[in-house]
């Protein structure tokens, strides 16, 4: 694997990481706006990570059965970009807790994917 294609995929994951990490300081604050408790708060953040699981295992086996690794990295991006908008449009608890689970569910298909692609280099060059 070429070196321009390694930088390439470690910027598609720092895309990610540097999201998530800024979400995960925003979100509390954004629940409390829309009237959340702790619990709910609690709630919303289980269910986002159940998300991130499911996404990670779907890559996997979608990974596995069909060898379109590339096309799982697309789909993943494509799906969390307008996600990660809608989050931002939220009026409401089960809107903002829906299209956070989309967004990371994206997020874990795409994450998985990148690392399967980055498993295909060399090992002299990872």
């Amino acid at each position: 694997m070429r070196k321009r294609q390694l930088l390439l995929l470690f910027a598609c994951n720092l895309i990610f990481f540097t999201n998530g990490n800024a979400l995960m300081g925003l979100l509390p604050v954004y629940l409390a706006r829309l009237g959340a408790d702790s619990a709910v708060t609690g709630y919303f953040f289980s269910l986002a990570f159940l998300a991130v699981a499911v996404g990670t295992v779907l890559a996997g086996w979608l990974s596995d059965r069909f060898q379109r690794r590339k096309l799982l990295l697309l789909i993943g991006g494509a799906v969390s970009v307008p996600m990660l908008w809608l989050m931002g449009q939220a009026a409401d608890i089960a809107q903002l807790t829906l299209f956070t689970a989309l967004n990371w569910l994206a997020a874990g298909i795409f994450v998985t994917s990148v690392n399967i692609l980055g498993n295909y280099s060399g090992r002299d060059e990872r």
